[in-house]
């Protein structure tokens, strides 16, 4: 996969990513609001290894800075059954929040999902505490499904709810349309 935003190369994860994905991956607050472990540099290249097989492990390169500075899975959506869908989690290096650029990746890749992978449905999930990721679901158009209680233990032990997110193709059509 390779797609372009304005300040973006939207990429599968290559295992010359290894230094970039190990400085995000071990950051406090990544690992905070993700179900993810910290990981040195032989553990992440074993699982880029993996990652690089798949079209849809996609890391955010930034192009004037010249490094990877985010991560966007789409993987199956295990909530739907007989639906063409799959469920979208992602992640920034925490230098790089508030500055819109997983907001700006995100949109690029809901447009691939609808128009090319020909999706019925998107799905997300972030945990309650994480008001930036609920936020920003919320402005891509996502319609807030619920919250499943009590849902996931994430790293240190904290059990965390976990609230569910969908994007219809025909949401999607319709904020394209406005």
């Amino acid at each position: 996969m390779h797609l372009e935003t304005r300040r973006l190369i939207l990429r599968t994860v290559s295992i010359d990513d290894v230094d970039d994905m190990v400085e995000m991956q071990n950051d406090e607050v990544v690992l905070k609001y993700n179900c993810m472990k910290p990981m040195n540099h032989d553990e992440m290249r074993e699982s880029l290894l993996t990652l690089q097989t798949e079209d849809q492990n996609i890391v955010l390169y930034h192009k004037d800075d010249r490094k990877v500075i985010g991560f966007i899975d789409l993987s199956p959506d295990s909530l739907r059954y007989g639906v063409k869908s799959l469920t979208l989690s992602f992640y920034l290096n925490t230098n790089y929040t508030s500055q819109g650029f997983m907001s700006e990746a995100l949109r690029k890749v809901i447009e691939h999902a609808f128009q090319t992978l020909r999706l019925d449905v998107v799905s997300a999930r972030a945990f309650l505490p994480n008001d930036a990721s609920n936020r920003l679901l919320t402005r891509l158009g996502f319609i807030h499904e619920g919250t499943l209680r009590h849902a996931i233990q994430g790293y240190r032990g904290i059990i965390y709810d976990d609230c569910l997110y969908s994007m219809t193709k025909d949401d999607f059509v319709r904020s394209h349309d406005e």
